[in-house]
């Protein structure tokens, strides 16, 4: 089982700006990200416990705790989001097994999709920009784009 003691200070930190930049990238697909999908991001952070992946929930868990300074410190890094993605894919094939890799970069993209389905008027609507950034999301964690709208299971 991978946590944090897994990781380099630099992977880790790859690994708690990943759900800010998937939930980022795609709030901006309008260019602005807006109180909905700002609130959208914080909800889905601070739902951490939620997850039965205990990777999944420490990840979620720091960067909800630390997000107002993760997010100024990702204002600083150098990396695209698309960039930053795939570094996040790479640490998690190189030290997170298959399973909790999956989980972690599952949930990342559910993040950009709650933030998309947020924007909308009816707050399901998704833009045709939002679909093309989700799909980005998607290859740069190495994920099917068919997995994009794919519901989560429950998880009683």
């Amino acid at each position: 089982m991978s946590d944090r003691s897994t990781f380099t200070d630099q992977e880790w930190e790859t690994l708690t700006f990943a759900p800010l930049w998937a939930a980022d990238f795609v709030g901006r697909a309008d260019e602005d990200v807006d109180r909905r999908e700002a609130a959208t991001t914080l909800r889905d952070l601070s739902r951490a416990y939620l997850s039965q992946e205990p990777l999944v929930r420490e990840v979620l868990e720091e960067a909800n705790s630390r997000f107002a300074d993760l997010m100024a410190r990702l204002e600083r890094d150098p990396r695209t989001y698309e960039q930053g993605l795939e570094d996040a894919r790479e640490v998690l094939d190189s030290k997170a097994s298959a399973e909790e890799g999956k989980a972690l970069k599952r949930q990342l993209l559910g993040i950009g999709v709650h933030v998309a389905r947020s924007s909308g008027a009816s707050g399901e609507s998704v833009s045709e920009e939002e679909k093309e950034r989700l799909a980005t999301v998607a290859a740069a964690l190495g994920i099917s784009p068919d997995e994009i709208f794919r519901p989560q299971r429950n998880r009683d």
